[in-house]
């Protein structure tokens, strides 16, 4: 009989975990050591319905575990979530993030930690933050000092990866809607930004999406030949209204800036297939990835994107060091 091996993670979601928790979960499956079952969870407000919508994925629904009454003890348990939500519940216990993404963390995240056996990270810049972190625990009535906060449960890092048979130079592009599109657009040069408008002002969003724009328009203002923007983006889905407000927030920024001779920005929104993306990737009017995040548990476009050959412009520190080359990208100090 083979060890239960229960994980409790956002497989069924459009997010960032989704992707990474089908990735991990497959590779368990696949090694057939295990009788494996899936506890689906939500991630913020991304929306469910992944694997239906991806039939190379629906084989993940048939490990769902039903909710018909008491269950075993597992023999492994992982969840796969922020730290501050480890629970241990099996016999052995793995809780696997991507970590934070600044230079410091929660004190509940160093806890929740050490409630595990063992915790799995994405890049050698979360494992750091863990390690780096201490908290003084104070009563709130005295300010005695009541215990220390550190780490004391292993960490390791797991590299997450991307599939080289999808993410690859293509020498031929397909003809579809997509190419056709983008095609469409007049600018010979377009550099291209991938990944979450979250929360925040301007200059407050993590990924630093806002600052993009603004320092993308004050740049090439009022200059004769301008290159464009092509923003892959949303908040939290693919729908009509998500769309709206993120046009809404180019629109605050752009009048902010002090011409009215300013590059274009393009957004593209909705969900696309891995294909897809490698197509965007490789079109030909995209000449260069960008990203002033403020730092990354790993950063999956841009490694995505380093497999098409072409420019990368980002941030020269958090979890996108792990794998990319100071010698071919432009890695941007601050």
């Amino acid at each position: 009989m083979k060890p239960l091996f229960v994980i409790s993670c956002a497989f069924d979601t459009y997010s960032g975990y989704g992707a990474r928790s089908r990735d991990l979960v497959k590779a368990i499956i696949e090694t057939d050591k295990y009788e494996v079952k899936l506890l689906s969870q939500r991630w913020g407000n991304t929306p469910f319905g992944f694997c239906l919508a991806n039939p190379e994925w629906e084989f993940l629904l048939k490990h769902s575990l039903e909710n018909t009454g008491p269950q075993p003890q597992p023999d492994i348990w992982m969840q796969i979530t922020v730290p501050n939500e480890f629970q241990p519940i099996g016999k052995f216990n793995i809780g696997c993030t991507a970590g934070i993404e600044s230079n410091a963390c929660p004190g509940d995240w160093i806890e929740g930690i050490n409630r595990m056996d063992l915790t799995l990270t994405s890049s050698n810049h979360s494992k750091k933050v863990f390690e780096d972190c201490v908290f003084e625990k104070r009563n709130t009535q005295t300010n005695t000092l009541e215990s220390t906060i550190k780490l004391e449960k292993p960490v390791e890092v797991l590299f997450e990866g991307a599939d080289i048979n999808i993410y690859k130079v293509l020498d031929k592009i397909p003809q579809s809607d997509l190419y056709t599109s983008l095609m469409g657009i007049k600018e010979k040069f377009a550099y291209l930004f991938v990944g979450h408008w979250m929360e925040g002002d301007l200059g407050e969003d993590r990924k630093n999406v806002g600052l993009l724009v603004k320092a993308f328009l004050e740049t090439f203002k009022n200059k004769m030949n301008k290159p464009a923007l092509i923003l892959k983006t949303s908040q939290v889905g693919s729908s009509y209204l998500d769309r709206e407000e993120i046009l809404k927030k180019i629109k605050k920024i752009k009048a902010t800036v002090n011409s009215k001779n300013l590059p274009n920005i393009y957004l593209l929104h909705g969900e696309f297939t891995d294909d897809e993306m490698n197509l965007l990737y490789n079109h030909p009017k995209v000449k260069a990835m960008v990203s002033l995040t403020r730092g990354e548990g790993f950063g999956r476009p841009l490694l995505e994107f380093s497999l098409v050959n072409k420019p990368i412009i980002c941030s020269g520190w958090s979890g996108q060091m792990d794998f990319l080359d100071s010698k071919l990208s432009c890695l941007l100090g601050g």
